[in-house]
């Protein structure tokens, strides 16, 4: 059974018993980050059971979004990378760079960080 490393957790949607994330994961039998949904119980315990989200406008927009920028960092950097920048910048910090890189693009970010 593979094991999953969470370096990075945003939550998606929250309801009565419980909660869905999405995260930036090491699985244990892979050098590379992947993502994951995974829901939690309301007491905060993994549940194995696939993410149900609801087909609320903002949270799937949320959803979309917070692929689009979990999967950026994920492929972009290795998971000795992710856990840098987040001991560096903290979680919230990493995923507002990701929003960024998304809205601004790569070039424009760079040109910005480097001024």
């Amino acid at each position: 059974m593979t094991r999953y490393e969470n370096l990075l957790e945003v939550e998606l949607d929250e309801w009565e018993d419980g909660y869905g994330v999405l995260q930036v994961v090491k699985p244990d039998d892979a050098d590379e980050a992947e993502l994951r949904f995974c829901y939690y119980n309301e007491d905060g315990r993994f549940t194995n059971r696939p993410l149900s989200l609801a087909p609320d406008a903002d949270v799937l927009e949320r959803t979309t979004e917070m692929v689009e920028n979990l999967g950026y960092v994920a492929r972009t950097f290795d998971p000795d990378e992710i856990r840098e920048l987040i001991d560096t910048l903290g979680e919230e910090r990493v995923v507002e760079l990701a929003q960024l890189v998304d809205t601004l693009g790569e070039a424009r970010l760079a040109e910005i960080l480097d001024t």
